[in-house]
């Protein structure tokens, strides 16, 4: 059997030629990259774990949540950003984190499937969704507004400070300069004044970080502690290219 994670011959050779176009060095920043512990399974796990809130347009300005009514986590990661139920956003406001804002979410279909006995260790999931599209696991049942209805209210995270569009549009990411540099130089002088601003939570464009969620080390072991396994904390490392 073929494995559904494996790239394929051209991705990789297109991915090199990426990689040898600038020369790159990483910078430790003393921050912390949030993200989901959907790696496992590939695809298949991120719409599982996270869902989908970018395959249809907003709802009177929020933000379209397609996803599993089981296997909801205080917190989630789908692109293009975190989604916290009630419980998660008030872990948020008690540990007093500095510079975030909620938008609520649409819960546009929430579908009854219950993966949540799967076991995780498997190298592939138990069921494969219809035509082993892994959005098929959502988009070939119907929404279940009894089953949404019970999930309560969910929300969309941003940072405050944001500078690229407003907080709705999805598109707007706080200081994104801390994924991607165009000099070792402005990279030291710009991680130095991230940690001298006090703030807490970061968002990096999708177009130059794929979203990621960085956090200061504040905050890093009272996430951890209040949402446990839901989370993945790594050392965030920024890539600047050489002058």
């Amino acid at each position: 059997m073929k494995n559904p994670f494996e790239p394929s011959p051209a991705m990789r050779a297109v991915f090199g030629r990426r990689q040898r176009r600038r020369q790159h060095t990483a910078i430790e920043t003393g921050f912390f990259e949030l993200r989901s512990p959907s790696r496992v399974w590939g695809d298949y796990g991120s719409v599982l774990y996270d869902g989908m809130a970018a395959h249809l347009p907003h709802h009177d300005g929020m933000l379209s949540l397609e996803r599993t009514a089981q296997g909801m986590n205080p917190i989630t990661f789908p692109y293009p950003a975190p989604v916290f139920t009630q419980q998660g956003r008030q872990v948020l406001e008690r540990i007093g984190v500095s510079n975030v804002a909620f938008h609520p979410v649409h819960p546009a279909r929430i579908v009854d499937y219950d993966w949540t006995g799967w076991d995780l260790t498997a190298k592939y999931p138990s069921e494969l969704p219809e035509e082993g599209e892994p959005e098929n696991y959502i988009l070939t049942r119907p929404h279940r507004q009894d089953l949404a209805d019970a999930l309560g209210s969910l929300w969309q995270m941003m940072p405050t400070g944001c500078k690229d569009g407003d907080i709705s549009s999805g598109s707007s990411m706080c200081p994104s300069e801390l994924t991607r540099l165009d000099s070792v130089k402005t990279g030291i002088e710009s991680v130095r004044s991230q940690l001298e601003s006090g703030l807490d939570v970061w968002m990096s464009r999708a177009d130059v970080g794929e979203g990621k969620v960085i956090v200061s080390e504040r905050i890093r072991d009272q996430l951890v502690e209040e949402f446990g396994e839901a989370i993945v904390v790594t050392p965030f490392t920024a890539y600047v290219f050489l002058e």
